[in-house]
């Protein structure tokens, strides 16, 4: 919840008391299928669009799906829109010898070639398993 309030007290001066009153009903809102999942809706006990059991099982695959998608878009986005560059100058402030180090010429490498092709492949593949099952494949 602090890194929403932040952003909306800091950058759109909003007061702090109705931000956070604000996002603690909507997270409210936002948890009550989870709740509604276990049995008073039975609607949510099984989902008709996804072979999960339950809602909560399906928020849980997209949850792990999330994650590398989330992870591969963030390397595409640092190398390509925020630049490499940046991430230096960033990660130079907290430790100054990390300009021409060896370990700024690895981050640079796996940010820009082996993370998006690993997370890539392993983004389809959990994609693959969530939806059809891995065990077609292979």
């Amino acid at each position: 919840m602090e890194v929403p309030a932040a952003y909306l007290v800091d950058q759109k001066k909003l007061p702090r008391k109705p931000v956070v009153w604000g996002l603690s009903a909507l997270i409210f809102v936002f948890g009550l299928p989870s709740l509604f999942s276990q049995g008073i809706v039975p609607f949510l006990n099984k989902l008709p669009v996804h072979n999960s059991p339950d809602f909560l099982s399906f928020v849980s695959d997209m949850c792990d799906i999330s994650l590398t998608v989330g992870a591969c878009f963030m390397c595409f986005f640092i190398r390509n829109r925020w630049k490499i560059g940046n991430l230096n100058e960033e990660l130079s402030l907290g430790n100054p010898s990390y300009l021409g180090s060896s370990v700024q010429a690895y981050i640079n490498f796996a940010i820009s070639w082996i993370c998006p092709l690993l997370l890539s492949i392993l983004s389809i593949l959990v994609i693959i398993d969530k939806f059809f099952g891995l065990e077609h494949l292979f």
